[in-house]
């Protein structure tokens, strides 16, 4: 299971860059990071509690994801209003099946970060181990929302908001909304995970590094499309136009104090690591 977590690591990096290279591969790379990231969490899961308890914490955010996007999309909470244009796939309803899976890749690699950096609270039966993990982890997959939303929306127009906000398009309420999803469903899902989870051998450092690694690796494409893409005026609203290069810039340096941050905390704490099993 190490090994292909580290195989699917790699093939991220490479739909990462794959548009910058070929640009005609975009679509079918910019799906694929998402599809690579979530079958990492659901392998890389695997390893340490089981098929049986990553699957039941895979459902949990899948389901509680699309259940609350599906809601704002027809209420405006938690998110405030806002519609998925064609672009974005194949969809249930007005959502695209790919956001839930989106939600389940980052939600687990906020998991397991959070997890090493409270000395592995994923398996503490403690009391106050899981309101920990399901304080700490939220505030991870936001920060990579806020690296890559401006550029899906404002840039790509993946998603149109009814009331374009501050950064670089996106309001406020989005980030509100981030963390009440990875709030929610990590809870649920925790709770699956901790049930069932069976005791399991300690695995190697590798394994504990390989997930903040993958979230340092999400700045690759901002940073990519910041350095090679040409600048353009984009809108949000006519009275609003925004300049492309400027936007990946900006969600760049976001990129750096959340994503690449929290990254270099959890490989620092995971190679120091004691023993573990190869």
């Amino acid at each position: 299971m190490t090994s292909l977590a580290a195989a699917l690591i790699g093939a991220w990096l490479v739909a990462a860059v794959c548009p910058f290279l070929w640009p005609s591969t975009t679509v079918v790379a910019e799906f694929g990071q998402t599809l690579l990231v979530a079958a990492f969490a659901w392998v890389h899961g695997a390893r340490r509690y089981g098929v049986r308890s990553i699957t039941a914490f895979s459902v949990a955010v899948l389901v509680i994801s699309a259940l609350l996007e599906e809601l704002s999309i027809k209420t405006g909470f938690p998110f405030g209003f806002f519609t998925h244009q064609p672009s974005m796939g194949p969809r249930l309803l007005d959502e695209p099946l790919i956001i839930p899976v989106s939600y389940l890749g980052v939600g687990y690699l906020a998991w397991a970060i959070a997890s090493v950096l409270l000395g592995d609270a994923d398996l503490d039966r403690r009391a106050s181990s899981l309101p920990a993990l399901v304080l700490t982890a939220p505030f991870i997959a936001t920060g990579w929302d806020a690296m890559t939303d401006p550029g899906g929306s404002t840039v790509e127009r993946g998603w149109i908001f009814a009331h374009p906000g501050g950064l670089y398009g996106v309001p406020f309420s989005n980030f509100v909304g981030w963390l009440v999803v990875a709030t929610a469903s990590l809870f649920v899902a925790g709770l699956a995970l901790r049930r069932l989870a069976p005791p399991a051998a300690d695995p190697p450092r590798t394994w504990f590094a390989m997930p903040p690694l993958l979230l340092a690796l999400q700045i690759v494409p901002v940073a990519c499309a910041w350095r090679l893409y040409p600048s353009e005026i984009v809108a949000t609203a006519p009275d609003q136009p925004w300049n492309s290069h400027l936007l990946y810039e900006a969600t760049t340096i976001v990129g750096l104090v959340t994503c690449v941050a929290f990254g270099v905390f959890g490989l620092t704490v995971a190679l120091r690591r004691q023993g573990g099993s190869e």
